[in-house]
């Protein structure tokens, strides 16, 4: 019978080691390389396998270990370890994953550097130890979710609505309330347009329905997301960080914006912040009067709202001098730039130059091809993963406490705009800091 490995093994054989080192730890030195802060786009399982490989030289010349962990993270321990030699291999490293933002911005000595940490145990054993346990204890949690996933949920039924609804009404979502910035770059500057707040369903469905698969029949889910619209609007007022932007933006259905919970949050907005209310298409297909009257009332109060979830043919389809809306988001695909339909692309930027450039947002923007290709469509303004990782970048590059963090950890705490990943921030203030800043340079 084959026995299955526990997949947080290496972590725990990291941790032992840095254990024992820690008892005669003069000369040793340890190297932490943040893989797993990559963009899942840009770390393929080959070029993580290469990056381990490329320290096995060490291991032969000069007795190092090389732990290769489960989240893709590669931590290189030894004693008399030759800095030079090993700072030339990191830089290769960097090199295999130069498109992503963790690899992009140039550090003072001053500054932490997301893609890798230095620790010299006699000093930062104690900083080496914790970060050691913090890994293992993220590799046990990854490990019980997979467990866990192994059994397939069982589609959402009509009687399984009230069972949640009844759980909903018991339910603090504002730990589960996530923000994401949109971001419109400016000649050689960028700036935070809006944070769109919205509620994780990874974490909703890990609280309330971990047996079943919500979004299996779409009606049922959008029965949910109008019961989850209730929720997240009750409780955003009292998260502190959203007073923070000068526009927040929420993606609701066009019913919730005639509830109670919605008039409260439009009550706690401070002086001179505004609201972006994005709708899905088919929500508007759906009752295009109340959108009209939705799209009327808030400009009358001086928001705005938006269209989310288009694609260039669907863009394409609509009569948007009908709809007139403020904003519209079309959904990043790679098929977008493919270089065998440039007649499409050429269409998509004729749509784009007639509604306005400066009114479309390119969402899940994975990496620079999604950026590049909007700019020349004219679009300014961007929202996904590969602009979250930069804004994470340039925060821990001006934030005092930096060392205490991953990138990944900065983009996480980031994102929260309240309960336990925010209060895990060793600078909290310095989460809302940055609302601008200059394009970060790679490093050559």
């Amino acid at each position: 019978m084959a026995i299955e490995r526990d997949p947080s093994q290496t972590e725990r054989q990291l941790l032992d080691t840095i254990e024992r080192a820690g008892r005669s730890p003069a000369g040793r030195t340890a190297v932490h390389l943040h893989l797993s802060a990559l963009l899942p786009g840009n770390r393929p399982p080959a070029h993580l396998r290469i990056a381990g490989r490329l320290f096995v030289p060490l291991e032969t010349a000069h007795h190092v270990q090389i732990f290769t962990l489960s989240n893709g993270d590669i931590v290189v321990l030894g004693k008399d370890m030759p800095e030079d030699e090993v700072d030339r291999i990191v830089h290769r490293v960097r090199a295999l994953f130069e498109r992503d933002p963790l690899a992009f911005t140039d550090f003072s000595e001053q500054e932490a550097d997301p893609f890798v940490s230095w620790y010299a145990l006699e000093v930062d054993y104690d900083d080496l130890r914790a970060t050691a346990v913090r890994l293992l204890q993220d590799a046990e949690r990854r490990r019980d979710v997979q467990r866990l996933a192994e059994k397939p949920p069982r589609p959402m039924q009509p009687a399984d609505l009230d069972i949640l609804q009844a759980k909903l009404s018991e339910l603090d979502v504002r730990p589960m309330l996530r923000r994401q910035p949109c971001i419109r770059f400016q000649m050689k500057e960028a700036q935070v347009a809006f944070e769109e707040v919205f509620i994780s369903m990874a974490d909703v469905r890990q609280a309330l329905a971990v047996d079943y698969d919500i979004f299996a029949d779409r009606w049922l889910f959008q029965d949910l997301s109008r019961m989850l619209d209730g929720r997240a609007l009750a409780g955003l007022p009292e998260t502190a960080a959203a007073g923070k932007p000068d526009r927040l933006s929420l993606n609701l259905n066009l019913e919730s914006l005639e509830s109670s919970e919605y008039d409260m949050v439009v009550r706690s907005l401070r002086p001179g912040q505004t609201l972006i209310v994005e709708v899905q298409v088919i929500d508007v297909f759906s009752n295009l009067p109340a959108f009209q009257r939705a799209r009327d009332s808030l400009r009358d109060d001086g928001h705005a709202i938006l269209i989310d979830g288009l694609h260039p043919a669907v863009l394409g389809a609509l009569d948007l001098g009908l709809l007139d809306p403020d904003w519209v988001k079309i959904v990043w695909h790679p098929e977008l730039a493919a270089p065998q339909h440039p007649r499409k692309s050429e269409e998509f930027a004729d749509l784009v130059n007639d509604f306005g450039g400066e009114r479309v947002v390119l969402s899940r923007c994975d990496n620079e091809t999604a950026i590049l290709w909007g700019m020349s469509k004219n679009i300014t303004a961007f929202q996904g993963r590969f602009l979250d990782a930069i804004l994470g970048t340039v925060t821990m590059s001006k934030c005092p406490r930096a060392a205490a963090c991953t990138m990944k950890d900065c983009v996480a705490r980031r994102a929260a705009l309240g309960g336990r990943l925010r209060a895990e921030c060793p600078n909290p203030p310095g989460l809302d800091a940055v609302t601008s800043f200059a394009a970060p340079r790679r490093r050559v």
